[in-house]
């Protein structure tokens, strides 16, 4: 059985796309749509895009309430379910710890509390977000 093989860089990594019974002109179109949207969603929600909302947010929020999207709404709500869901081992609010590799951040669990309270220093109200540190972002 032929199988097509797509590859390309999205998000930071690298993205295999691998399908079974695919003509080489048929797997490069699926291949290509794919990429293109995972292209768009890196534009619109990375951290590191200059005009993304969420890169827009980090650059605001501690300085003033923001208004977001109805679909940021949506993604943040995500966020706050699994945070709770995990007990806070999911928090998208840890920039600090996840930005810099080459100056790690505290290990132990209370120590990192103390120093990054993360999803806890953001602020929802109505359809707005504030940063209530200087070291909060989000990093999805």
């Amino acid at each position: 059985m032929k199988v097509y093989q797509y590859n390309s860089y999205a998000m930071g990594t690298r993205f295999n796309l691998v399908i079974p019974g695919l003509d080489d002109a048929e797997g490069h179109e699926i291949g290509s749509g794919v990429s293109k949207i995972l292209s768009s969603e890196e534009n619109r929600l990375s951290r590191y895009r200059e005009e993304s909302e969420i890169s827009l947010l980090n650059q605001m929020a501690f300085n003033e309430d923001v208004l977001v999207s109805e679909e940021m709404q949506q993604i943040l709500d995500a966020c706050d379910y699994y945070h709770k869901a995990t007990l806070g081992a999911f928090d998208p609010a840890l920039p600090a710890l996840t930005s810099s590799p080459e100056q790690p951040g505290p290990t132990a669990p209370q120590t990192i509390e103390k120093a990054y309270p993360g999803w806890s220093s953001i602020r929802r109200e109505n359809n707005s977000i504030r940063y209530l540190r200087p070291d909060t972002g989000i990093d999805l």
